[in-house]
């Protein structure tokens, strides 16, 4: 991934993080979209995704999201490509299955703090 560019997308409770993760991988982020924790994707916002990714103006730009996040990318992706096609909207319908074949999801990696983990244990001993 090292030098490739991206729009990062994320709906963690610590965006940021995930972020220096992907810039420690060489890749150069155009775009973060964050979510909050937990969102939903709605059509409005798969939307957003394609016209965002469309405007980098780099045909090798990838998206990159977690391992969290992906199924709920994917599927308002593939609902989107699914009503442009019924719609006969054919160019939106060729744009998401442009921008799903860039997709590249990552596992989050953290670590625990050993204090936090030691509270959790002692917790969970009484």
């Amino acid at each position: 991934l090292s030098g490739k560019s991206a729009l990062v997308v994320s709906g963690i409770a610590n965006p940021a993080q995930f972020e220096t993760m992907v810039e420690d991988l060489g890749v150069k982020i155009e775009q973060p979209l964050r979510q909050i924790d937990h969102a939903t994707v709605s059509p409005v916002d798969a939307l957003n995704l394609l016209l965002e990714w469309e405007s980098l103006d780099d045909p090798s730009a990838i998206v990159i999201t977690t391992e969290k996040d992906a199924d709920k990318w994917r599927d308002a992706l593939m609902q989107e490509r699914a009503s442009s096609i019924a719609e006969r909207q054919l160019v939106y319908a060729e744009g998401y299955d442009k921008l799903l074949a860039t997709v590249w999801v990552l596992q989050v990696a953290f670590t625990v703090p050993s204090s936090f983990a030691q509270t959790v244990s002692l917790q969970l001993k009484d």
